[in-house]
């Protein structure tokens, strides 16, 4: 069974993994799969923006962080 844990980097999403590994604990056996949305800046924004500058405040910072996180939460349980 695979079952989806959403990260956003927030409290409540590493308490989801938590969660996640105290299941795995109790003997559920599950493929954990830790996934992340951004919403873009739209094409308007893009088009309409005078530079860079402009558009930094608006877009939303790299996943990579939450993920990390979230991930190494499941690995030191040995449940990644």
């Amino acid at each position: 069974m695979k079952l989806l844990i959403a990260v956003d980097g927030s409290e409540g999403a590493l308490a989801a993994v938590n969660h996640a590994v105290a299941l795995s604990e109790a003997g559920l056996r599950a493929d954990w799969v830790l996934a992340t949305a951004l919403t873009p800046a739209s094409v308007a924004d893009l088009v309409l923006a005078p530079d860079a500058e402009v558009l930094a405040p608006a877009t939303p910072p790299a996943p990579a962080p939450a993920l990390t996180a979230a991930a190494a939460l499941l690995k030191t349980a040995g449940i990644a």
